[in-house]
């Protein structure tokens, strides 16, 4: 599958020596050495199973260490397959079991493969000590080596399939995956990319033979998606089969789920990908000028809804003939689309996403590049990451996202900073609404603020589990919901000071959220998910669209119609 490269590291030399230590078993295979070209017995030397913290290899003179799971199922009779996972960004104490540790261990003891969670090097920031795959300068090229010879020794140890040996990564882990590609001393059967990409080059050849299967999944609202652009492109460039990749879109900011892992391995190991399905009654098909993915709805004055799309374009719903047109087209180099809009009752309009900045003065009808937003909490992107953005009538506009908080008082051309703090951090926003004087802001780490209209927010409590939560609603009566992971819903009859949980008869993420009035509102999500309560959610009841699509934008259309928009394109109406 994949090219092999000359094992550069003295320290992987020597390991590789020991390749093969002898069997015992008289099932064992011969397998046939990565390095040179007669046959070895396959590795028998080590069958401990169970869970080893801390686990050291010195490589190229420095002791480098690992986190490894060995599923109970594990006999030397049987080759297992080996999944080597790359953690994100951390500085805890063990960063490699930093994330979805016990749902990944317990994929392993469902599926029967050794699992290997390398640990980065670190250095000291801010008088912590932070782990990352790039932390210092020639990282990349170590932690390559690093990664080979820990394979090496595994494969030295455990009987090993080499047609099931995976890599995956997460955050700054996903380009440490992709450095390994190719020119690797091993065929690596999959790869899976989760919050990112690549920012080092992979320098991928033309691929002319079998190709391994590739997973990528990042969110609109996640801040490491243009690597995964990047990552992208890498691959277009080298030609990579497209019926050997997955990349499941979903509407949500930087972090790592279970599922992720599920559905990763089974793409990896399988090729199996959910079933794409059917729309389903009562929904039916609007058509649209695009297969663009669709991140947000708002209606101009008129009543038209405007859509924004995943290659920049912007859409308008003709209010009264349902006829969808492109209006317009605003991208930059750093950020490619809108993830939320909003207009004033003039007709100003305002659309963000990462850094990009639209601009509309006659309700969407034609958009124009706005001018960059500072940021006044953090110098993190050099102008501000906006993933939320909604408007007053008295004409002021919030934002909102990555470790910023803004307001503007003249219709978007001029900028102040709105404090969003969340427990004593800078919070990190993916949703936005407001009623009256009312500003409720939304976000990671269970982030719910509340303003009363003078751009100071205030953390509030919740009983809430969510890490992300990823929409936020608001009708009349003080009135608030918000929607995050696990199909979790919040609201609030007391404008936002008070925060009660809703029961929703599913554990799928919800991206949005959208009322009516005080009674009648939609939830959507991941895989097609859709909710619809006419008791101000008291109850919800499950309306399944039938498609394996992410929906995650909402707006009520004519006397009594919802209509909701996602991934592909793809927008779904139907009566309430």
């Amino acid at each position: 599958m994949i090219v092999l490269r000359t094992i550069q590291s003295a320290a992987l030399l020597a390991v590789a020596a020991g390749f093969g230590l002898g069997c015992s078993d008289p099932s064992c295979d011969v397998a046939q050495s990565p390095n040179r070209d007669e046959p070895v017995e396959a590795a028998c030397a080590n069958t401990a199973t169970g869970t080893f913290h801390d686990q050291k290899l010195e490589v190229d003179g420095k002791e480098r260490y690992y986190f490894l799971h060995v599923p109970k199922k594990y006999s030397c009779a049987n080759p297992a397959p080996l999944f080597v996972d790359f953690h994100g960004t951390s500085t805890g104490s063990r960063p490699e079991e930093s994330y979805a540790q016990d749902e990944l261990e317990a994929l392993s003891e469902a599926n029967g493969f050794i699992l290997v969670r390398p640990r980065s090097l670190s250095s000291e920031e801010k008088g912590a000590q932070v782990y990352r795959w790039d932390q210092n300068e020639g990282d990349v090229e170590r932690n390559v080596v690093f990664a080979e010879a820990l394979v090496q020794e595994i494969v030295s140890q455990y009987r090993i399939d080499p047609k099931r040996m995976y890599i995956s990564g997460f955050s700054s882990g996903t380009n440490m995956a992709a450095q390994l590609l190719t020119g690797t001393p091993f065929t690596f059967s999959g790869f899976g990319l989760i919050g990112g990409g690549s920012w080092d080059d992979p320098e991928l050849s033309t691929y002319t033979t079998e190709a391994p299967w590739i997973y990528t999944l990042t969110g609109y609202r996640d801040y490491m998606i243009e690597y995964l652009r990047e990552f992208d492109e890498a691959l277009a460039e080298a030609n990579f089969p497209a019926d050997q990749r997955m990349n499941r879109e979903v509407h949500t900011g930087h972090d790592l789920y279970g599922w992720h892992y599920e559905e990763m391995w089974q793409w990896m190991d399988r090729g199996a990908a959910p079933k794409p399905g059917d729309v389903a009654e009562p929904w039916a098909v609007e058509a649209l000028p695009t297969t663009e993915s669709l991140l947000a709805l708002a209606k101009n004055p008129a009543g038209d809804v405007i859509a924004t799309g995943s290659g920049g374009s912007f859409f308008k719903r003709d209010a009264a003939s349902g006829v969808w047109t492109k209006v317009g087209q605003v991208t930059d180099d750093r950020s490619s689309y809108s993830t939320s809009l909003c207009f004033l009752p003039s007709g100003v309009g305002i659309a963000v996403g990462g850094m990009l900045v639209a601009r509309t003065d006659d309700g969407g009808a034609t958009w124009t590049r706005g001018k960059d937003i500072p940021e006044f909490q953090r110098d993190a992107f050099g102008s501000s990451y906006l993933n939320a953005v909604t408007c007053a009538e008295n004409g002021r506009i919030y934002g909102g996202g990555y470790w910023t908080g803004v307001t503007s008082a003249d219709g978007g051309k001029t900028w102040l900073g709105a404090e969003m703090n969340n427990d004593g951090y800078l919070a990190q926003v993916s949703g936005l609404a407001r009623h009256a004087e009312t500003v409720v802001s939304v976000g990671y780490y269970g982030y719910i603020g509340r303003s009363e209209g003078d751009g100071e927010f205030e953390a509030i409590w919740h009983p809430g589990k969510s890490q992300w939560f990823n929409g936020v609603a608001a009708a009349d009566g003080g009135n608030f919901w918000v929607v995050g992971e696990a199909g979790e819903i919040l609201h609030s009859a007391d404008d936002g000071k008070t925060w009660n949980r809703q029961i929703t008869p599913t554990k799928v993420d919800l991206y949005a959220v959208s009322f009516r009035d005080a009674a009648t509102g939609v939830a959507v999500g991941q895989s097609g998910t859709a909710f619809v309560t006419k008791d101000g959610g008291a109850t919800w009841v499950n309306v399944p669209t039938g498609v394996d699509r992410y929906f995650g934008a909402i707006s009520f259309v004519g006397a009594n119609e919802a209509i909701i928009a996602g991934e592909r394109g793809t927008v779904l109406r139907t009566s309430l």
